[in-house]
């Protein structure tokens, strides 16, 4: 997937593409005759739909891992934070060119 596919893809929602998904899939049974072979651009519709499947699938892969690095990164942020505030301890200051400084 390019860069320029997975902007326009994640910036529409996951319902929404599944909506036209599901839409497009049903305008492809409706056109088709009943008892008749898939042959053409019919099993070339199947693969293409079970490729958007797959995009779809991917897609919500990489935005539920996106939520969980910006819930890491706001916690370690939060601990910086929590970190920068607390006084240091008075015997775990080290003195500049004091021992174990290399």
């Amino acid at each position: 997937i390019n860069a320029n596919a997975t902007s326009v893809a994640s910036a529409e929602s996951l319902p929404s593409v599944q909506r036209k998904l599901s839409s497009a899939s049903t305008q492809l049974r409706a056109s088709a005759s009943a008892g008749q072979i898939a042959r053409g651009s019919a099993q070339n519709g199947s693969r293409e739909r079970a490729k958007m499947a797959e995009m779809l699938l991917q897609l919500d892969e990489n935005s539920k891992e996106s939520n969980a690095q910006r819930a890491e990164i706001r916690r370690l942020r939060e601990q910086v934070g929590g970190l920068m505030t607390v006084p240091p301890r008075s015997g775990s200051a080290r003195a500049p060119g004091g021992a174990g400084e290399h």
